[in-house]
């Protein structure tokens, strides 16, 4: 071996070494970014519709994904009216902007969605009518609704007369069925099932409101068969969620929380089947409240029985101890606002 392939020798053996280290490294950052956004089963990062509620807000803690940073809109979404945000104007008010109020949920603002809800919610459970329905109802000449009205002796006149009452109340509906359409393309676009995603964000958020609407609204949970066996696993999740950030809110004793919390145990929004006990434990709790609270709680008419032929005595005893109790832990001491 020469001296000159001696010294060539150690070069050599740096740059391979080298080499190495840069294969090594692009590989471990090429593994990084694929655990960072984990794929689902198509091969595409999960959108926001796909992310778990997490386990914190879950339990009543602060929000920990979408209530977290800046929640960017679009450049023509309307945010602000004369100072007054979008989302607390009446409800009456808030229909030239159900589209920013669209935007705005969909960017994450929770609030924009508890001011949108009630429109959004009626336009899945009613959907808008086609013109054609319509038109095969109150058609003056061929309409569902007057072919049992007409009779042999009509005089041209008379029949003149009630074609341009008919025509009048087919047009008038047919104006009312698309502004209806409109506001409800406003309002949700094409994708009713966004109405679920807009619950989980409110969920982790948890804005000023959300219990109280929650509670007082049962439009905010749809009924609509078809919405519901579409989000039937989500709603499930969401349901258990609910329940336990509303018992945390309860146990830190926010008495516009706890007034109402008997309401979720009370009927079948929240789960299968009512859970009297602790209905009849949460009402106890909420007639214990100062005013005007107290007046949230609910009288006897309001709860479930807890047996089938009325309130047994060892079923009541238990209902009294456990509110003593729950009364105890959340509502008793200073910690309560008054």
């Amino acid at each position: 071996m020469t001296r000159s392939t001696r010294l060539l020798w150690p070069t050599l053996v740096l740059l391979v070494l080298i080499a190495a280290v840069v294969l090594w490294w692009l590989f471990l950052g090429q593994a990084r970014v694929e655990t960072a956004v984990p794929m689902t089963s198509a091969g595409q990062p999960p959108g926001p519709a796909e992310r778990p509620i997490s386990d914190k807000a879950g339990a009543g803690g602060e929000p920990s994904l979408l209530g977290s940073g800046p929640r960017p809109v679009g450049p023509n979404v309307v945010t602000h009216v004369d100072g007054e945000a979008v989302w607390n104007l009446p409800e009456d008010e808030r229909e030239p902007f159900l589209a920013s109020l669209r935007s705005l949920a969909e960017a994450g603002w929770s609030e924009a969605f508890l001011a949108l809800a009630p429109v959004a919610s009626r336009c899945i459970m009613g959907k808008p009518r086609p013109d054609a329905s319509i038109v095969q109802l109150y058609n003056p000449d061929d309409g569902i609704a007057y072919k049992h009205l007409r009779v042999e002796d009509e005089s041209p006149s008379d029949r003149a007369a009630m074609r341009e009452e008919r025509t009048a109340r087919m047009e008038r509906e047919l104006a009312e069925a698309r502004r209806k359409r409109e506001r409800c393309h406003n309002a949700l676009g094409d994708d009713p099932d966004v109405y679920m995603r807009w619950l989980e964000q409110a969920l982790i958020q948890q804005p000023p409101g959300f219990f109280v609407a929650m509670l007082d609204d049962p439009r905010m949970v749809l009924t609509e068969t078809g919405w519901m066996v579409r989000n039937a696993e989500r709603m499930a999740r969401f349901n258990l969620g609910f329940l336990n950030a509303l018992r945390a809110r309860v146990m830190n004793g926010d008495p516009d929380v706890v007034g109402r919390a008997w309401k979720a145990f009370a009927r079948r929004q929240f789960m299968p089947e009512p859970d009297p006990m602790q209905a009849r434990v949460h009402g106890l709790v909420a007639r214990r409240l100062p005013e005007p609270w107290s007046t949230l709680a609910p009288a006897d008419a309001d709860l479930p029985p807890l047996v089938e032929a009325g309130l047994g005595g060892d079923e009541l005893a238990r209902a009294h101890s456990a509110a003593d109790e729950l009364w105890r832990r959340c509502c008793a001491d200073a910690r309560m606002p008054r």
